[in-house]
């Protein structure tokens, strides 16, 4: 058994390699509670304790993307948090098969498209017009995303399109509370 009390490296899916971070972890787990409306510290630490003790187990030194999301949807289940371990499968909004790998940020930069960045805006504009609803939020997020995906395929797109698909589709699904919120923190 290990010494270590959780791996030192993240074997990401594109292949590339980087230092593991307890507190990505930690925060991951945090907001994933915070979907099912569970606010507790300790629980977080203990269930973020618990699954890099896992991750010792299984992966020592690197850890697969893909092991430390079972080891997070395991220890969860575990848990028995209502929805918790859905809501961490569909935060990370896996959707096969998108076109879309780029973004161009208004500096010129280039960066990888992240679907979960859509989904962490849009539920920031969901709780500020005070309405609690991860799936609906999930929902209409991968509603931009394909509505993305089907207008700039294998291409880069910029990120001011993403943010105009994101208040196309709010409005559209009559939610210009939302709408109206993801607007402002644009201009903050």
């Amino acid at each position: 058994m290990s010494s270590r009390s959780e791996p030192t490296y993240v074997r990401k899916k594109s292949g590339h390699v980087v230092r593991f971070s307890r507190k990505k972890l930690a925060g991951s787990i945090k907001r994933t509670l915070g979907h099912v409306n569970v606010e507790d510290k300790h629980l977080t630490d203990r269930i973020t304790r618990d699954i890099c003790a896992e991750l010792c187990r299984i992966s020592p030194v690197t850890a697969d993307a893909d092991k430390i999301r079972g080891a997070v949807i395991r220890i969860l289940k575990k848990n028995k948090i209502p929805g918790a371990a859905e809501c961490y499968d569909c935060v990370f909004l896996h959707i096969k098969g998108l076109k879309v790998k780029t973004v161009i940020k208004r500096s010129g930069k280039r960066e990888e498209f992240e679907p979960y960045k859509i989904f962490k805006s849009m539920r920031k504009s969901f709780r500020d017009a005070g309405i609690e609803d991860g799936k609906t939020c999930e929902r209409l997020t991968k509603e931009v995303v394909r509505l993305i995906d089907r207008k700039y395929p294998g291409k880069p797109v910029p990120v001011e399109v993403i943010k105009e698909y994101t208040e196309y589709v709010l409005v559209k699904n009559k939610m210009p509370q939302v709408a109206r919120h993801y607007i402002l923190h644009r201009y903050m």
